[in-house]
């Protein structure tokens, strides 16, 4: 069985924070291959900004496509996407427009 944990960070919570670190680490020893999209770019002083919030998704939105853009997600049997914040957001939506027909899992982490 063929399966892919992926990553999608918060703004201000990267891939290598504990929750993140420690997450990867159980997926990898479940046998998940482990994709991490580190995106970066945000503008400043985000939280309770409306604007930056929707600036801040569209970043990390365009950075996730690009970054998964090599992957195809067809070729994998189970995908598990690991999401913090507004990377919660953005795995809903790439799911969604992908159409995965394989078995799929979100889950968001919070401290």
């Amino acid at each position: 069985m063929k399966k892919l944990a992926v990553f999608f960070p918060g703004i201000g919570y990267t891939v290598d924070k504990p929750l993140m670190h420690y997450s990867r680490k159980l997926a990898a020893d479940a046998g998940f291959e482990v994709l991490l999209l580190p995106y970066t770019g945000f503008p400043p002083k985000v939280k309770g900004d409306r604007g930056k919030m929707e600036e801040s998704y569209q970043i990390a939105l365009e950075q996730s496509k690009d970054m998964l853009s090599d992957t195809d997600l067809s070729a994998y049997d189970a995908i598990l996407f690991v999401g913090k914040s507004i990377g919660t957001v953005v795995a809903a939506e790439i799911a969604v427009k992908a159409r995965l027909r394989t078995a799929f899992t979100l889950c968001s982490i919070r401290p």
